[in-house]
Formats: structure tokens, C-alpha cells, sequence
């Protein structure tokens, strides 16, 4: 199922909504192919984590739990972080995580990196680390790098390190080449950071802030 545009358009309404009740809003339905009903009672963020909750263990549950958990963490990530513990382990979980770290890390990357060394090993954990090291990569590459190391996936964990060395490449060429020339990769791993193809949907991985 296609994830439905009025749903995109819903992940970016305010997070502060206006507090007089005779402004409109979308009121999600149950399904992703549904079409939404206007009221004047504000669904973020809690209508919208609920709503998003119903996708656990679907195929969209990435695009919309993942669109939900960097949204509300934008503004209160703590939140957002007891929110996607709650929901069940699987796809959608981590993709929240990696939205709600992503956007921690642009808010505070120190409180974000200490909470990300309270979680055990898993791919929760991964996912987490995959967007806090995605978004410091572009002040802060060499600390990203750090992290993106220490992802325990092996497939998640090459794919997040050239997604870093790829920014980096763009903020300091040099000093992306000095590391890629030390750090042990395969020669066609390390190829993929500094001589990245020209549209990056070519090997499926880019960096993005």
C-alpha cells in the first residue's frame, strides 16, 4: 500500500498546534489507503502516535511509525522515545527510532549519544545509532564514524559507514581520504566512499542530513 499523501501532509503539521478549537485539523484513519475526516480537536501528538501505532507488523509501519518518531522528537524526544518503546520490536520500531534519534541529535547530539549508550545490543540500538551518526556526520564526521563502527548488524554497519565517509568526502575530502586510506576497508568499500556514483539510488546508500 502506497503511503497516501494527506498522511505526509499530516507529519508536518505544527507540532505546536493553535489552541483555539475552531481551527481544523486532519483526524487519521485506521488504514493508509483511508481518506481523513476533519474535526477541530488537534491530533499531535498523541492522536498521531496512536494512529501510527495501528501499523506495527505492516508494510508501512517504517514510513508511517518512522514519520511519527522523528516528528514528535523534533520537539520532545524524550517523549517520542517512551512512545516507540512501547510499540512491539519489528521494522516499524526501528524505523521510529532512527527518525527520533535523527532529530534528537539535531537538538542535543550529547543527551542523544548518552541515551544511546543506555540501550543493550539490537537492532533497535543499530537503528538508533544509524540516525544519530547520519545527522553529526555533517559537523562532525570522525565522531559519527565512531558510532557507525560500533553498529553490531555487519550489513547495517558498512552501509552506515559509507553514508558517513561519503559525508564527510563532501566536508573534507582530505580528511575523509587519510581515513578511508587507514581504516582496513576492501578497496571496493572504501571506492564507494570517495568515488560515489553519481546518483546515489545507483548502490542504494547516501548520506542525508
Amino acid at each position: 500500500t502506497r503511503f497516501p499523501a494527506w498522511a505526509m501532509k499530516a507529519l508536518m503539521w505544527p507540532t505546536d498546534p493553535p489552541t483555539t478549537m475552531s481551527t481544523p485539523f486532519i483526524e487519521m484513519p485506521q488504514r493508509a489507503d483511508a481518506s481523513p475526516s476533519i474535526t477541530t480537536s488537534p491530533p499531535w501528538p498523541e492522536a498521531a502516535a496512536a494512529w501510527a501505532a495501528n501499523f506495527s507488523g505492516q508494510p508501512e509501519s517504517s514510513a508511517v511509525i518512522g514519520g511519527v518518531g522523528a516528528r514528535w522528537a523534533s520537539k520532545d524526544p524524550e517523549a517520542a522515545i517512551a512512545w516507540l518503546n512501547e510499540l512491539p520490536e519489528g521494522q516499524g520500531q526501528n524505523a521510529g527510532m532512527r527518525g527520533a534519534l535523527r532529530e534528537w541529535a539535531g537538538r542535543d547530539p550529547t543527551e542523544a549519544g548518552e541515551f544511546i549508550q543506555t540501550l543493550p545490543a539490537s537492532p533497535m540500538r543499530d537503528a538508533a545509532i544509524r540516525g544519530y551518526s547520519g545527522r553529526i556526520a555533517w559537523e562532525n564526521p570522525r565522531a559519527a564514524m565512531g558510532w557507525a563502527e560500533a553498529i553490531s548488524s555487519p550489513e547495517e554497519r558498512i552501509e552506515t559507514m559509507i553514508g558517513v565517509g561519503r559525508a564527510w568526502r563532501h566536508r573534507d575530502a582530505s580528511g575523509a581520504a587519510e581515513w578511508v586510506g587507514s581504516s582496513g576497508l576492501p578497496e571496493n568499500l572504501q571506492q564507494r566512499i570517495l568515488n560515489p556514483p553519481r546518483h546515489p539510488q545507483a548502490d542504494g546508500n547516501s548520506a542525508t542530513r
